[in-house]
């Protein structure tokens, strides 16, 4: 297996879309990340964290294993319509997840998220946090959770639909220079460039594949015409 799909990540990321996760979450206060096709965050712009509000009812609240499963059920949503879906969350913040394909393969997601676009959090996230207050051993401050959802920057639709918009074009924009980048040379040699650089350790054919971003039977195929070699070099 790749460790921690670091090495597949170098392959599908130019060094400028860091740059482009950094303006957009300078310019819109939001937070954008990529995420591999397994959830693990990878990328995230100017590395901003999760807002306090979104803290508060993680560990505070004890809502994380509810936010993980919804993120999980909208990757998985997003991946089967390979479409942009927009929705909002269990906490009241809107979100927009976009899956990442490369040949038929998902190469992972890119996500913004914690946006704000109602003025009112949830009323059941509110009633727990207030009867959570009443309790002096919870130590939460009555108003601390509305505090914090009111501090994230409140987005009209209009601009919202625009904010959504620009982010589309650049996923779309991430996978064409992702393209580019692999048309421009053969598609092999991203396989043998890693190998050479991992000879010491096993390789087996889907780890190949992943690498090149294929399916094993494609990858076979570009052995043969790229390299002219067959699955015995790598198998």
């Amino acid at each position: 297996m790749i460790r921690n799909m670091t090495d597949r990540l170098t392959f599908i990321f130019q060094p400028e879309v860091q740059d482009i996760f950094n303006h957009f979450t300078a310019l819109f206060d939001i937070r954008i990340a990529y995420f591999a096709p397994d959830g693990s965050e990878l990328k995230v712009g100017m590395a901003k964290p999760w807002c306090e509000y979104c803290r508060l009812i993680r560990q505070v609240l004890g809502d994380e294993a509810q936010c993980l499963a919804m993120d999980r059920d909208r990757r998985e949503e997003a991946a089967g319509k390979r479409h942009l879906i927009k929705y909002r969350c269990h906490a009241g913040l809107t979100e927009a997840i976009k899956p990442l394909y490369f040949d038929d393969a998902l190469q992972g997601f890119i996500m913004i998220g914690q946006i704000r676009t109602n003025l009112v959090l949830p009323s059941d996230k509110l009633l727990r946090w207030t009867d959570g207050a009443a309790d002096p051993v919870a130590g939460r401050h009555p108003e601390a959770l509305r505090e914090a959802f009111e501090a994230i920057p409140l987005i009209g639709s209009d601009r919202f639909q625009h904010i959504i918009g620009l982010f589309s074009t650049l996923v779309d924009y991430v996978v064409q220079q992702h393209f580019v980048a692999v048309r421009g040379q053969k598609r092999t040699t991203v396989l043998t460039d890693w190998l050479r650089q991992h000879y010491m350790e096993a390789t087996t054919l889907d780890v190949a594949a992943a690498l090149v971003g294929v399916s094993a039977f494609r990858l076979a195929h570009l052995l043969r015409e790229e390299q002219g070699l067959s699955l015995i070099h790598i198998s």
